[in-house]
Protein backbone atom coordinates (compact mmCIF):
# COMPACT_ATOMS: atom_id res chain seq x y z
CA UNK A 1 0.00 0.00 0.00
CA UNK A 2 2.80 2.61 0.84
CA UNK A 3 4.77 1.78 -2.07
CA UNK A 4 1.68 2.09 -4.23
CA UNK A 5 1.02 5.73 -2.35
CA UNK A 6 4.64 6.99 -2.87
CA UNK A 7 4.63 5.90 -6.84
CA UNK A 8 1.62 7.87 -7.30
CA UNK A 9 3.27 10.43 -5.48
CA UNK A 10 6.30 10.34 -7.36
CA UNK A 11 4.05 10.53 -10.51
CA UNK A 12 2.30 13.92 -9.59
CA UNK A 13 5.18 15.32 -8.08
CA UNK A 14 6.93 14.98 -11.99
CA UNK A 15 3.57 16.11 -13.16
CA UNK A 16 3.18 19.15 -10.89
CA UNK A 17 6.11 19.84 -9.22
CA UNK A 18 4.80 23.08 -7.55
CA UNK A 19 2.66 21.15 -5.81
CA UNK A 20 5.38 19.62 -3.84
CA UNK A 21 7.89 22.54 -2.89
CA UNK A 22 7.57 21.81 1.12
CA UNK A 23 8.10 17.77 0.34
CA UNK A 24 10.89 17.93 -2.32
CA UNK A 25 12.21 21.47 -1.58
CA UNK A 26 13.77 23.72 -4.70
CA UNK A 27 11.94 22.15 -7.53
CA UNK A 28 14.86 23.50 -9.72
CA UNK A 29 17.49 21.46 -8.00
CA UNK A 30 18.12 17.43 -8.44
CA UNK A 31 15.17 15.35 -9.11
CA UNK A 32 14.40 13.66 -5.70
CA UNK A 33 14.96 9.99 -5.38
CA UNK A 34 11.80 7.48 -4.51
CA UNK A 35 13.95 6.41 -1.32
CA UNK A 36 14.08 10.45 -0.16
CA UNK A 37 10.86 11.18 -0.77
CA UNK A 38 9.53 8.04 1.08
CA UNK A 39 11.21 9.62 3.79
CA UNK A 40 9.90 13.00 3.41
CA UNK A 41 6.17 11.81 3.06
CA UNK A 42 6.56 9.49 5.93
CA UNK A 43 8.45 12.35 8.45
CA UNK A 44 5.65 14.80 7.52
CA UNK A 45 2.43 12.37 8.05
CA UNK A 46 3.78 11.38 11.49
CA UNK A 47 1.84 12.90 14.18
CA UNK A 48 3.39 16.30 15.60
CA UNK A 49 5.38 15.11 18.70
CA UNK A 50 5.35 18.13 21.58
CA UNK A 51 9.02 19.62 22.21
CA UNK A 52 11.08 17.71 24.38
CA UNK A 53 8.94 14.75 24.35
CA UNK A 54 11.03 10.95 23.79
CA UNK A 55 9.74 8.29 21.25
CA UNK A 56 10.84 4.96 21.24
CA UNK A 57 10.22 2.00 18.36
CA UNK A 58 8.41 -0.71 20.06
CA UNK A 59 7.30 -4.54 18.50
CA UNK A 60 3.84 -5.35 17.84
CA UNK A 61 2.90 -8.36 19.30
CA UNK A 62 0.62 -9.42 15.82
CA UNK A 63 3.41 -9.01 14.23
CA UNK A 64 1.68 -7.28 11.20
CA UNK A 65 -0.71 -10.59 11.14
CA UNK A 66 -3.62 -8.46 10.44
CA UNK A 67 -2.06 -6.12 7.76
CA UNK A 68 -0.91 -3.60 10.11
CA UNK A 69 2.66 -2.75 11.14
CA UNK A 70 5.11 -5.34 13.26
CA UNK A 71 6.57 -2.25 15.36
CA UNK A 72 5.03 1.25 16.01
CA UNK A 73 6.92 4.30 17.21
CA UNK A 74 5.29 5.53 20.54
CA UNK A 75 5.75 8.64 22.71
CA UNK A 76 5.80 9.35 26.24
CA UNK A 77 2.51 10.66 27.93
CA UNK A 78 1.50 14.52 28.02
CA UNK A 79 -1.29 16.15 29.79
CA UNK A 80 -3.07 15.28 26.88
CA UNK A 81 -3.50 11.46 28.18
CA UNK A 82 -4.35 13.13 31.83
CA UNK A 83 -7.13 14.76 29.89
CA UNK A 84 -8.28 11.33 27.79
CA UNK A 85 -8.34 9.86 31.46
CA UNK A 86 -10.28 12.28 33.45
CA UNK A 87 -12.95 12.79 31.04
CA UNK A 88 -13.28 8.92 30.86
CA UNK A 89 -16.94 7.51 31.08
CA UNK A 90 -15.79 3.83 30.41
CA UNK A 91 -12.52 1.60 29.72
CA UNK A 92 -12.38 2.23 26.29
CA UNK A 93 -10.25 5.22 27.65
CA UNK A 94 -7.62 2.79 27.33
CA UNK A 95 -7.35 2.10 24.01
CA UNK A 96 -7.86 6.00 23.35
CA UNK A 97 -4.59 6.77 25.36
CA UNK A 98 -2.65 3.97 23.25
CA UNK A 99 -4.28 5.67 19.81
CA UNK A 100 -2.87 9.24 20.95
CA UNK A 101 0.83 7.70 22.54
CA UNK A 102 1.51 6.11 18.97
CA UNK A 103 3.37 8.60 16.72
CA UNK A 104 3.91 6.38 13.82
CA UNK A 105 2.77 7.28 10.22
CA UNK A 106 -0.41 5.82 8.60
CA UNK A 107 -2.03 3.55 11.45
CA UNK A 108 -4.98 1.87 10.85
CA UNK A 109 -6.28 0.64 14.10
CA UNK A 110 -8.75 -2.06 13.00
CA UNK A 111 -5.70 -3.78 12.18
CA UNK A 112 -4.08 -4.32 15.91
CA UNK A 113 -5.90 -6.60 17.97
CA UNK A 114 -6.77 -5.80 21.78
CA UNK A 115 -3.53 -8.25 23.11
CA UNK A 116 -1.69 -5.58 20.64
CA UNK A 117 -3.29 -2.65 22.61
CA UNK A 118 -2.70 -4.09 26.07
CA UNK A 119 0.71 -4.51 25.41
CA UNK A 120 1.31 -1.10 24.27
CA UNK A 121 -0.09 0.00 26.93
CA UNK A 122 2.63 -1.64 29.69
CA UNK A 123 5.12 -0.15 27.00
CA UNK A 124 4.02 3.47 26.92
CA UNK A 125 3.63 3.45 30.89
CA UNK A 126 6.93 1.79 30.67
CA UNK A 127 8.44 4.33 28.75
CA UNK A 128 6.46 6.98 30.79
CA UNK A 129 7.27 6.75 34.27
CA UNK A 130 9.71 3.53 34.57
CA UNK A 131 9.21 -0.22 34.80
CA UNK A 132 7.73 -0.69 38.16
CA UNK A 133 4.72 0.31 39.79
CA UNK A 134 2.76 -0.98 43.11
CA UNK A 135 -0.42 -2.72 43.39
CA UNK A 136 -2.25 -4.25 46.60
CA UNK A 137 -3.20 -7.98 46.80
CA UNK A 138 -5.15 -9.42 49.07
CA UNK A 139 -3.85 -12.87 49.63
CA UNK A 140 -6.72 -15.27 49.33
CA UNK A 141 -5.78 -17.89 52.23
CA UNK A 142 -4.99 -15.40 55.02
CA UNK A 143 -6.67 -12.07 54.10
CA UNK A 144 -3.37 -10.16 53.74
CA UNK A 145 -2.95 -7.19 51.92
CA UNK A 146 0.55 -7.37 50.14
CA UNK A 147 1.76 -4.16 47.94
CA UNK A 148 3.41 -6.14 45.25
CA UNK A 149 5.75 -4.55 42.87
CA UNK A 150 5.12 -5.32 39.01
CA UNK A 151 8.12 -5.33 37.08
CA UNK A 152 6.87 -4.15 33.23
CA UNK A 153 9.63 -5.57 31.80
CA UNK A 154 9.91 -8.73 33.37
CA UNK A 155 6.32 -9.52 32.07
CA UNK A 156 7.16 -12.27 28.82
CA UNK A 157 5.77 -11.34 25.34
CA UNK A 158 4.46 -13.95 22.80
CA UNK A 159 4.62 -12.70 19.51
CA UNK A 160 2.72 -14.41 17.02
CA UNK A 161 3.37 -17.15 15.04
CA UNK A 162 1.69 -16.45 11.15
CA UNK A 163 1.80 -19.86 10.36
CA UNK A 164 0.97 -21.65 13.63
CA UNK A 165 -2.03 -19.36 13.75
CA UNK A 166 -3.22 -20.06 10.02
CA UNK A 167 -3.12 -23.66 11.54
CA UNK A 168 -5.26 -23.12 14.49
CA UNK A 169 -8.02 -20.76 12.80
CA UNK A 170 -9.10 -24.52 10.81
CA UNK A 171 -10.80 -26.37 13.22
CA UNK A 172 -11.84 -30.10 12.96
CA UNK A 173 -15.26 -30.57 14.54
CA UNK A 174 -15.46 -33.45 17.31
CA UNK A 175 -18.88 -34.87 16.31
CA UNK A 176 -19.87 -33.16 12.38
CA UNK A 177 -16.56 -33.70 11.19
CA UNK A 178 -16.55 -30.78 9.20
CA UNK A 179 -13.37 -27.79 9.28
CA UNK A 180 -14.58 -24.38 9.98
CA UNK A 181 -12.49 -21.33 10.16
CA UNK A 182 -12.26 -18.91 12.58
CA UNK A 183 -12.26 -15.38 11.75
CA UNK A 184 -9.78 -13.41 14.78
CA UNK A 185 -10.96 -9.79 15.12
CA UNK A 186 -9.11 -6.97 15.70
CA UNK A 187 -9.93 -4.17 18.07
CA UNK A 188 -11.75 -2.36 15.14
CA UNK A 189 -13.57 -5.15 13.68
CA UNK A 190 -15.17 -5.57 17.59
CA UNK A 191 -15.92 -1.80 17.93
CA UNK A 192 -17.64 -2.45 14.82
CA UNK A 193 -19.25 -5.42 15.51
CA UNK A 194 -21.00 -3.69 18.85
CA UNK A 195 -21.55 -0.59 16.87
CA UNK A 196 -23.81 -3.02 14.37
CA UNK A 197 -25.36 -4.62 16.89
CA UNK A 198 -25.79 -1.24 18.69
CA UNK A 199 -27.60 -0.17 15.59
CA UNK A 200 -29.79 -3.26 15.07
CA UNK A 201 -31.35 -3.30 18.28
CA UNK A 202 -31.73 0.37 18.34
CA UNK A 203 -33.99 0.38 15.29
CA UNK A 204 -36.82 -1.97 17.31
CA UNK A 205 -36.58 -4.82 15.04
CA UNK A 206 -35.02 -7.06 16.96
CA UNK A 207 -37.05 -8.99 19.81
CA UNK A 208 -34.88 -11.00 21.34
CA UNK A 209 -31.98 -8.32 22.54
CA UNK A 210 -29.51 -11.07 23.81
CA UNK A 211 -30.07 -13.91 21.36
CA UNK A 212 -29.00 -11.53 18.82
CA UNK A 213 -26.38 -10.31 20.34
CA UNK A 214 -24.83 -14.08 20.78
CA UNK A 215 -26.09 -14.96 17.44
CA UNK A 216 -24.06 -11.66 15.74
CA UNK A 217 -20.93 -11.92 17.82
CA UNK A 218 -20.82 -16.36 16.79
CA UNK A 219 -21.14 -15.39 13.31
CA UNK A 220 -18.59 -12.80 12.76
CA UNK A 221 -15.83 -15.22 14.12
CA UNK A 222 -17.10 -18.24 11.73
CA UNK A 223 -15.26 -17.90 7.97
CA UNK A 224 -15.23 -20.78 5.94
CA UNK A 225 -16.82 -24.55 5.99
CA UNK A 226 -14.72 -26.99 4.94
CA UNK A 227 -13.13 -24.53 2.86
CA UNK A 228 -16.03 -23.05 1.24
CA UNK A 229 -18.22 -19.87 2.28
CA UNK A 230 -21.38 -20.38 3.28
CA UNK A 231 -23.61 -19.74 0.82
CA UNK A 232 -25.91 -17.04 3.28
CA UNK A 233 -26.02 -15.60 6.67
CA UNK A 234 -29.10 -16.89 6.90
CA UNK A 235 -27.78 -20.66 5.67
CA UNK A 236 -24.67 -19.53 8.56
CA UNK A 237 -26.99 -18.67 11.30
CA UNK A 238 -29.09 -22.45 10.91
CA UNK A 239 -25.66 -24.29 10.82
CA UNK A 240 -24.75 -22.72 13.20
CA UNK A 241 -27.94 -23.04 15.47
CA UNK A 242 -27.40 -27.00 14.87
CA UNK A 243 -23.88 -26.97 16.39
CA UNK A 244 -23.29 -29.98 19.08
CA UNK A 245 -22.43 -28.07 22.14
CA UNK A 246 -19.56 -30.58 21.69
CA UNK A 247 -18.51 -28.97 18.67
CA UNK A 248 -19.03 -25.33 20.13
CA UNK A 249 -17.15 -25.63 22.99
CA UNK A 250 -14.13 -26.99 20.48
CA UNK A 251 -15.12 -23.68 19.01
CA UNK A 252 -14.42 -21.67 22.02
CA UNK A 253 -11.58 -23.61 23.03
CA UNK A 254 -9.66 -23.04 19.77
CA UNK A 255 -10.61 -19.22 19.96
CA UNK A 256 -8.93 -19.21 23.34
CA UNK A 257 -5.84 -20.93 22.21
CA UNK A 258 -5.25 -18.15 19.56
CA UNK A 259 -6.18 -15.09 22.02
CA UNK A 260 -3.60 -16.57 24.21
CA UNK A 261 -0.59 -17.38 22.02
CA UNK A 262 0.73 -14.15 21.59
CA UNK A 263 0.53 -10.75 23.62
CA UNK A 264 1.73 -9.61 27.06
CA UNK A 265 1.91 -12.62 30.13
CA UNK A 266 0.52 -10.76 32.71
CA UNK A 267 0.93 -13.67 35.62
CA UNK A 268 3.20 -13.00 37.69
CA UNK A 269 4.49 -15.62 41.08
CA UNK A 270 4.53 -13.98 44.61
CA UNK A 271 4.97 -15.01 47.87
CA UNK A 272 2.95 -13.29 50.92
CA UNK A 273 4.69 -11.83 53.02
CA UNK A 274 1.69 -13.30 56.16
CA UNK A 275 1.27 -16.73 55.42
CA UNK A 276 4.13 -17.53 53.03
CA UNK A 277 1.97 -19.20 50.82
CA UNK A 278 2.99 -19.28 46.90
CA UNK A 279 0.51 -17.75 44.37
CA UNK A 280 -0.03 -15.96 40.69
CA UNK A 281 -1.21 -12.45 40.61
CA UNK A 282 -2.11 -11.17 37.75
CA UNK A 283 -0.43 -7.49 36.44
CA UNK A 284 -3.83 -4.72 37.09
CA UNK A 285 -3.28 -1.32 35.70
CA UNK A 286 -3.63 0.00 40.03
CA UNK A 287 -3.69 3.43 40.69
CA UNK A 288 0.26 3.86 40.97
CA UNK A 289 0.05 2.55 36.73
CA UNK A 290 -0.82 6.04 35.61
CA UNK A 291 -0.28 8.00 38.71
CA UNK A 292 2.81 7.18 40.86
CA UNK A 293 3.68 8.41 44.17
CA UNK A 294 6.89 10.17 44.17
CA UNK A 295 8.29 7.31 46.45
CA UNK A 296 7.31 4.81 43.03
Amino acid sequence: MMNEQIADIMDDAQANPEKYTEVVGDVNAAPITKEELLARVKQQSEKKIPDGVATQEVQVPSQGYFGGPASVKIRRMTTKEEKIMFTATDASYLADIVKSCIVSHDIDFHTLHENDLLYLLFAIRNFTFGNTYTQVHTCPYCGFKNNLTIDITALPVNYLDHNNVDTLRKVLLPDSKDVLELNILTEGDVRDLNVDIDRAILSGKITDTAEFTFDTRLSRTIGDLNGIPFESPDKKKAYLDNLSLRDYNKLSNAADKIRNSFGMIRNTEFICKSCKRTMEVEALIAPEFFRPSDEA
